[in-house]
């Protein structure tokens, strides 16, 4: 039920159930959970095997993308 958003010293911490839109940013007030995932979450991705996620897109999705702005 939580969801946690790190980007280099910036961090967000929302509780999904109390507040399932994002409006509340718990990060401050609830440093020690913060701070869990932001240790957690760089192990997990170092350990998982990342090969299979497909790294060709096709026209139609690589304009979509770049429509949203994800792509130049």
């Amino acid at each position: 039920g939580w969801k946690y958003i790190g980007a280099g010293d910036e961090r967000e911490l929302y509780d999904l159930t109390a507040d399932p839109d994002e409006r509340v940013n718990l990060a401050d007030k609830e440093p020690d959970r913060s701070d869990m995932f932001h240790e957690e979450i760089p192990q997990r991705l170092m350990s998982e095997d990342h090969s299979a996620v497909p790294t060709d897109t096709s026209d139609e999705v690589s304009e979509r993308l770049a429509d949203l702005g994800y792509l130049e």
